[in-house]
């Protein structure tokens, strides 16, 4: 996710193409064309420019509406489809036109197969790939990055994935999964909101008898305190109550995509010779 203005003006963005699985966007304003997974304009008037990040969140809707119940879902108007078309039509085969972009791919032998879904992590100038499979196996996944100690966290769905700073003020936390944390959490269940449920949710995303937001996601408790913290990032019993984690940037991505825009990633292999 970016923010849509470069020096001071705003942009607005359509789809022209796709290299490397990747959206490129031009905007409306100066024609110009921008790659989706680095924000860099590629091509144009703004060539060189790079749009600045702001903070994502990847999550399930379940995950999502339980910690946001009042959350509204955005739709696409009816009446504007053609406005959602491809900028770029079937054929076009000019310079820089959808066919012209180069595929990017991997040599033979690569630690991951190229299509496996990972979590990347860039700090400090250091870029680490953490294999998704493994990440659920794991999680939670305490590591440092460039000297950040660093939590990753993938939700009871498998799929949903945050990180956090494990620094808190002048102490670096460890986390585990509790065997129990409904029970550990100390936590009083709260009601599912009473509002309609939205048409065409699915069921396990409004019926759910957990749906509740401090179980969004699993609870961990920290070997430090005790403390028991949501999948927010907030400690939500013991010593540390109301306290939250620092959310760090992650991007999860194919493998193939992530190497080729990080040549010199390190590869998490959760303590597996040879990975």
């Amino acid at each position: 996710m970016w923010r849509s203005s470069v020096d001071g003006i705003e942009l607005t963005f359509q789809l022209v193409g796709i290299n490397n699985q990747n959206f490129v966007m031009a905007d409306r304003q100066t024609g110009t064309w921008w790659q989706q997974v680095t924000g860099e304009a590629i091509r144009g008037p703004l060539a060189g420019k790079r749009l600045e990040p702001l903070p994502w969140d990847e999550v399930g809707f379940a995950i999502w509406r339980r910690e946001h119940p009042r959350t509204q879902v955005l739709a696409g108007d009816p009446q504007h489809h053609d406005s959602y078309r491809l900028g770029l039509e079937a054929g076009d085969d000019s310079a820089g036109s959808r066919g012209s972009f180069p595929t990017l791919g991997l040599a033979a032998g690569t630690a991951l197969p190229e299509e496996a879904l990972i979590v990347g992590v860039e700090l400090g100038g250091s870029a680490k790939a953490y294999p998704l499979e493994l990440l659920a196996e794991q999680t939670p996944v305490g590591d440092t990055l460039s000297g950040e100690p660093l939590l990753l966290w993938v939700a009871e769905d498998g799929l949903s994935v945050r990180g956090f700073s494990r620094r808190l003020d002048d102490r670096v936390l460890d986390f585990v999964r509790p065997a129990d944390d409904r029970a550990l959490s100390g936590a009083e269940p709260i009601e599912p909101p009473t509002t309609a449920p939205l048409e065409g949710m699915p069921h396990a995303a409004r019926d759910s008898p957990e749906a509740t937001p401090w179980r969004a996601g699993g609870t961990l408790i920290d070997a430090q305190t005790g403390s028991t913290w949501s999948f927010s990032g907030e400690a939500i019993s013991g010593p540390l109550a109301g306290r939250r984690l620092e959310r760090l940037r992650v991007l999860k991505d194919y493998w193939f995509d992530w190497q080729a825009y990080n040549p010199r990633t390190a590869i998490y292999s959760g303590g597996r010779l040879g990975g």
